[in-house]
């Protein structure tokens, strides 16, 4: 249907165009219910209820009738068209809440009035609709969030507070989540990297705390507390919400004797809440009572909608307004912008666009570049009940036309398609994929002009035996495969090639090449493409294969259903130059742990190839994750392995033949951060590192995951020369090599490459090494001391030099062998002179004493208190 401008004024100096000016406000808001949500400026949906004016049929009391649906845009509300209608019911559902992930991926949780009835609506390709009941608490949801297809949180709305639940499967089914802080929980962000979750205090209800997870909500931990200036007043959370890398806050601050709003407060922070910056919310208004927040967005600029009233002398009610408030400097000032006569139900900032969902049922959008501001009326009556007349027709999944279905059907999961988007080419699609025989993929010798597919290629890595479970690349040809399935599956970031032919004959030639997806459009003009991994993102993508001759007409295409399952990124567990093979090997095409297949083994180039200076090399985390096992087992040794969810799976890194291990079981580790050292523990034949990637327990191919600054590489042979960049270097863990120590001896097999040591005297010391750290802050910091595993075989004691004076710890060097072992914790200063002090004096007779580094783990960290303060579970 189309919207025409038909009005336009100035309001506040910004030129408002609306768009079907005559509008009536709804008499009723059950008569009227819809809510809009954007994947990006162009792509939305509308979906609500419409009050028909006719009634159910069979029912002995006529009553009126709700239909329920949904409608698309692809120019920014501009123009709406029926994408598919849900149900024809008593009462209608109302929008609880919405979520996009992107234009494939979206979810509604809608619920029935006055009923404990919620169903689920989601979509994962934007056009097929999946409607299922929701099992629910007691309470009304009031946010949906999610960090990829299947992970995400929803905030629950209860009687005495709110609470927290969590999917792992899309949002089929929600599981009560609690962190165990006993809080009610405000609201729920995902800034592509970390979950934040704003809390309130049960027991300390003046209190508001920013939860954060970096390890897709498994963990949870307290990112940031704050409280009230003054002890009469009280903080309340109102929301949160994040845009890139930036995570920001709107606070209440509440008198709580009067219960009154004493002022707002906007709190950013860029730096995962290590700081924050907060400024008042404030603005010139007509009406001088103080703001009542209804909602808040940020994406170029900050806004927020805020609800005014006043009582006039002589007026009975209230004059009530909502306005569009803007900032354009991080809270610092705000501009009122339009006026809403009707309350909000969604406001949403996409790109340049702002656009907000009224119970009017219009669409306001602004664009703060070009100052429009449109009014977008959508007759959602006249859409619902007068769909295209081509194939437009939505049956369930059942078969039963969806007009019938009644209350009992949301029982049960029920599948909504939009049969009139792209139908011929999906239907196409589907009955080209479904039939198994050879010759579809051949020219048809009979036509004139027709095209056919030679091959569809992809690099895979292949098991074989002769090997011992070793592997190795080899091109296979996937026609074969989408044969015998009807599809082909591919994992993200798998190259694939296509290579078609073209037949003519006569005076026909072809001019055109074309393949396409459904999904990404026009991909190339060339008889032979290669996909790269953003023209296939994961999904179920349809692609066509057409040729254009010179008199312009098209052939009858030859399609292929490609299906790319997710899958994580990770980076090499090294810095630096390395090399896949040398003294190990590549595959397992080699010498130790043969039982195990698709292990990669890396050397270090700058060290010669496996050689003993390979020792003591940090050894990085090729993700982020949680440490599940730092300890030693039997023919890997010494072993590291972290777990990271992704898309409802667990995946487990693992690095071996460690010689030192820098982390503890449960705590966090960023990608690129040190886990360990090299060594050549367990069964292996010279130092290197050992990788594996395992997926739910079981060990996979691991490229094409890998990413070397912005390449991803698709094949590892061995002898690969390889360069990563995956280095991560916390701020809280301060190392401190020892010092130059004249007099003493050198070996290389400390940790990074060289520690000292010296005969041990019965009198006055001969040496005596200086550990002086430089600290970024002052806390309590866990002091670690390395003891390498040669020539430590002496009683030492470290002399803990702080501003309360001199602590000795004696440590058995002779007990440890390549491992940190804590002097203790200390609260330090870093102003303060601070030093950990050796020398070899000893009571012992003989022996040495050796001098490797310090390290200095500050416990401001919720996750370097391993040991100390458990993580928030």
């Amino acid at each position: 249907m189309k919207l025409f401008l038909t009005l336009s004024f100035l309001v506040y100096g910004v030129c408002i165009n609306t768009l079907n000016a005559k509008v009536k406000p709804p008499k009723s808001a059950a008569s009227h219910k819809v809510q809009f949500v954007f994947a990006d400026s162009l792509t939305g949906w509308a979906i609500g209820s419409i009050k028909t004016g006719g009634a159910l049929k069979d029912s002995l009391n006529p009553k009126a009738l709700f239909i329920t649906g949904i409608l698309k845009t692809y120019d920014g509300g501009l123009n709406w068209e029926l994408q598919t209608v849900l149900g024809a019911e008593e009462n209608g559902w109302e929008v609880r809440a919405t979520a996009s992930l992107n234009r494939t991926h979206v979810w509604a949780i809608l619920s029935k009035p006055n009923s404990d009835q919620n169903v689920l609506l989601r979509t994962t390709d934007g056009r097929r609709w999946t409607m299922q009941s929701l099992k629910l608490a007691d309470g009304d949801p009031i946010q949906i969030c999610f960090s990829d297809p299947v992970n995400g949180f929803m905030i629950l709305r209860e009687f005495m507070g709110s609470a927290i639940l969590r999917t792992t499967d899309g949002g089929a089914t929600w599981a009560a989540f609690e962190p165990g802080l006993g809080s009610d929980y405000r609201g729920v962000a995902f800034d592509g990297t970390s979950w934040y979750v704003l809390a309130q205090s049960r027991t300390k209800p003046e209190v508001v705390t920013v939860l954060r997870s970096d390890d897709n909500g498994n963990i949870l931990i307290e990112a940031e507390t704050f409280n009230p200036e003054s002890n009469d007043h009280i903080l309340e959370g109102f929301g949160i919400r994040a845009h890139k890398n930036k995570i920001s806050l709107m606070l209440r601050d509440i008198d709580s004797k009067t219960r009154e709003t004493s002022r707002w407060i906007w709190m950013q922070s860029g730096d995962r809440f290590v700081s924050h910056t907060s400024q008042a919310f404030q603005y010139e208004k007509e009406f001088k009572s103080p703001s009542d927040i209804q909602n808040f967005s940020i994406d170029h600029s900050i806004y927020v909608i805020d609800r005014s009233e006043e009582y006039e002398p002589g007026l009975p009610d209230a004059k009530i307004r909502y306005n569009l408030i803007r900032s354009v400097d991080e809270g610092k000032s705000w501009i009122p912008i339009p006026e809403f006569r009707f309350p909000v139900l969604a406001l949403q900032t996409v790109g340049d666009d702002v656009l907000i969902s009224a119970n009017d049922g219009n669409l306001y959008k602004f664009n703060y570049i070009t100052g429009i501001y449109q009014t977008a009326s959508v007759d959602l009556k006249k859409a619902f009940l007068n769909p295209p007349q081509a194939g437009t027709e939505s049956v369930a999944e059942n078969g039963e036309n969806i007009f019938d279905l009644g209350h009992d059907e949301f029982e049960k999961e029920s599948v909504y398609e939009s049969k009139w988007e792209s139908a011929n080419d999906s239907a196409f699609a589907e009955s080209f994929s479904s039939v198994r025989d050879a010759n579809k993929y051949k020219p048809d010798a009979k036509a004139e002009f027709s095209v056919g597919i030679d091959s569809i290629t992809s690099i895979g890595v292949v098991l074989h035996r002769r090997t011992r479970m070793g592997s190795k690349h080899q091109a296979i040809n996937l026609i074969n495969e989408e044969l015998q399935k009807g599809e082909i599956r591919l994992r993200k970031y798998k190259p694939i090639t296509f290579k078609g032919t073209v037949r003519s004959t006569g005076t026909r030639f072809p001019v055109k090449y074309s393949w396409s997806s459904s999904i990404s459009g026009e991909l190339s003009d060339q008889i032979e493409f290669t996909t790269s991994p953003r023209q296939l993102p994961p999904g179920v993508h349809y692609v066509f294969f057409k040729a254009q001759d010179n008199l312009g007409a098209w052939s009858n295409p030859v399609v292929v259903k490609v299906i790319v399952d997710d899958f994580p990124k990770y980076k090499f567990p090294f810095h630096g130059n390395w090399v896949l093979g040398g003294g190990g090997s590549h595959y397992n095409i080699g010498h130790h742990i043969r039982t195990v297949p698709y292990g990669i083994d890396v050397n270090n180039i700058e060290q010669g190839y496996g050689g003993d200076a390979d020792i003591g090399f940090p050894i990085r985390a090729s993700t982020d994750g949680i440490v599940s096992l730092a300890g030693y087992i039997k023919g890997y040794g010494r072993t590291v392995k972290i777990d990271y969810m992704y898309g409802g799976k667990k995946y487990t890194t693992l690095v071996s033949h460690l010689s030192t291990i820098s982390v503890e079981v449960g705590e966090y580790v960023k990608q690129g951060q040190e886990v360990g050292t090299v060594g050549s523990t367990g069964r292996s034949s010279a130092p290197h590192i050992h990788w594996e990637l395992r997926v739910d327990g079981a060990n996979l191919p691991p490229e094409p995951i890998f990413e070397n600054d912005t390449t991803i590489l698709q094949k590892l042979p061995n002898g690969l020369h390889v360069s990563s960049d995956n280095i991560y270097e916390p701020e809280h863990i301060v190392i401190v090599p020892e010092p130059e120590i004249p007099g003493t001896q050198w070996d290389h097999r400390g940790y990074h490459h060289g520690y000292r040591y010296m005969w041990i005297t019965r009198g006055k010391p001969t040496v005596e090494a200086v550990w002086k750290p430089k600290l970024p802050k002052s806390g309590s910091y866990k002091i670690q001391v390395h003891i390498p595993k040669k020539f430590a075989d002496g009683v030492a004691f470290y002399r803990v030099s702080t501003k309360n004076g001199i602590d000795t710890v004696k440590v058995n060097q002779s007990k440890y062998t390549d491992e940190w072992i804590t002097l203790g914790v200390y609260e330090l200063d870093k102003n303060d002179e601070i030093s950990v002090m050796l020398n070899n004096s000893t009571p012992q007779g003989k022996g040495s004493v050796a001098f490797d580094d310090v390290r200095f783990v500050g416990q401001w960290d919720t996750y370097s208190k391993k040991g100390f303060n458990k993580p928030i579970q």
